[in-house]
């Protein structure tokens, strides 16, 4: 019998350019751009940050410069470009998201954590842009045969645990492994690389972990990737196992990896339009509707907010939320998220500058956010996959507000519009102080020219700041 490490091989071994639909390819270089600007406007932000830890860390490693990290024109180690580019790509907490088709977000991941690990890998292993292209396909349909086969965060696994198998495999692929090899690196990879989801809980606080589990689970994927490449093995039955353990109720999910290669998955993911968590984007794009009609943070009464239990409880609704302590808390906030962007009109990075959760402005007007939840708003995600939400407000003056957003703008079945694209790049990485106004529209140029490029410099060319010796993920040369 065919093992799932065996058909995920089999799937990624096989998986030629050609092959591809065209239309697979547009999404993928789409995603990758998203991911990097990401990537590059958190080498932008001002610290101390987590990013400072990993690029120290990175910093260690430089005996084997073969790989970039992003904003800099400074090499590290693999891995350690990989720690430190993915736990860029995730701190703003801006990158795509699969929307499964059935609703529940229980297995869904942050695909693209995975793919700055794959950049690094080929600029380290000299790949085309077209093996660059097979790569990314591979980390998103490897990972939405994962999230699908089983409910990650139902069962205490945070879903960044994906990330590790999906770079075994699209790192191995890139170096050039074996079928066989490929299997084991997989089978290491879900045997050595779970992570237990204990961090996003409402009575505790955020911790760094949030953005820098990617990281870590992509730099164990590259490990596992070598190891298989050296004839390390691991046990060809370990998704059998894990998924007979773990979900010993829930339907057989071979059938699940039997779709790769024919159901292609990798158009399911969303692009958000604001740096912060999914379930608070429709509340943003409502609230930002609220602004657009005349309604300002000095001018808010009240505010109240109809949704799921993930706009309006968890971890974005608790009473932590109303008091976010951290950036990693913030972006997790919907009163937060909402307060700003009744000040700003819109979130950006910018909006969490100088720690505005600190503000006394700021706090008190959260504490006029009321957050409720709607069960059948929780049914049209689990039913529909609708993902929305209803704000009402109300200004000292008596006006009242409302708006309501069906299924939030990003969506795969709402998505944003080639002009919103580049405008959200543009607004990360466009600025003075990051890449120069233009550098959105270059950067997805250059990722859709990847099938003609030979090599990915071009594309880590246009993934530099501006400036490169005021912040130590972009300077080591001291």
């Amino acid at each position: 019998m065919t093992t799932i490490a065996e058909t995920l091989a089999r799937f990624t071994a096989g998986l030629d350019y050609n092959r591809i639909p065209g239309d697979i390819v547009t999404d993928a270089a789409m995603l990758l751009a998203d991911t990097l600007a990401c990537a590059i406007a958190a080498a932008a932000e001002p610290g101390p940050n987590a990013i400072d830890i990993v690029s120290e860390q990175a910093r260690a490693d430089q005996g084997s410069a073969v790989a970039t990290v992003v904003g800099t024109g400074w090499k590290t180690s693999l891995r350690a470009a990989t720690l430190v580019n993915c736990t860029m790509a995730r701190y703003l907490d801006a990158n795509d998201i699969y929307m499964p088709v059935a609703g529940s977000l229980s297995g869904s991941g942050h695909f693209s954590d995975a793919l700055p690990a794959l950049v690094s890998a080929a600029e380290a292993f000299g790949s085309t842009g077209r093996e660059l292209i097979e790569a990314v396909v591979v980390a998103y349909e490897v990972q939405a045969s994962l999230a699908d086969a089983f409910p990650w965060l139902d069962r205490g696994f945070h879903s960044v645990s994906q990330v590790t198998v999906a770079v075994a495999l699209a790192v191995g692929k890139l170096m050039g492994l074996t079928g066989l090899e490929l299997a084991h690196a997989s089978s290491l990879a879900i045997t050595a690389g779970l992570f237990v989801q204990s961090w996003l809980h409402p009575s505790t606080d955020v911790p760094a972990i949030k953005g820098g589990a990617p990281g870590l689970a992509a730099e164990r994927g590259i490990t596992c990737a070598e190891l298989a490449g050296r004839g390390f093995t691991g046990p060809l039955d370990a998704f059998e196992s894990f998924f007979a353990f773990f979900g010993e109720d829930l339907p057989d999910p071979a059938s699940v990896f039997d779709r790769l290669g024919a159901d292609w998955m990798t158009p399911r993911n969303a692009i958000k339009s604001v740096p912060a968590q999914i379930y608070i984007q429709p509340v943003a794009q409502c609230v930002g509707r609220l602004y657009d009609d005349g309604l300002r943070l000095e001018s808010v009464s009240w505010l109240r907010v109809i949704s799921n239990d993930g706009a309006c409880g968890r971890v974005q609704g608790a009473p932590g939320a109303f008091r976010p302590a951290s950036r990693e808390a913030a972006d997790h906030s919907t009163p937060f998220v909402a307060v700003m962007t009744l000040r700003d009109g819109r979130v950006s990075p910018a909006s969490y500058h100088d720690e505005p959760w600190e503000s006394s402005r700021i706090i008190d007007a959260m504490s006029r956010v009321e957050l409720n939840i709607d069960e059948s708003w929780s049914a049209k995600l689990s039913e529909r996959g609708l993902l929305g939400a209803e704000v009402e407000a109300g200004d000292h003056d008596g006006n009242r507000y409302h708006a309501r957003v069906e299924q939030f703008h990003g969506h795969p079945d709402n998505p944003l519009t080639e002009e919103e694209l580049v405008g959200k790049l543009e607004s990360f990485i466009g600025g003075p102080d990051v890449c120069g106004s233009g550098a959105g529209a270059e950067l997805l140029k250059r990722c859709r020219d990847l099938p003609d490029a030979m090599s990915v410099e071009p594309l880590l060319d246009s993934c530099r700041l501006v400036s490169g010796d005021e912040n130590s993920v972009r300077d080591v040369s001291d």
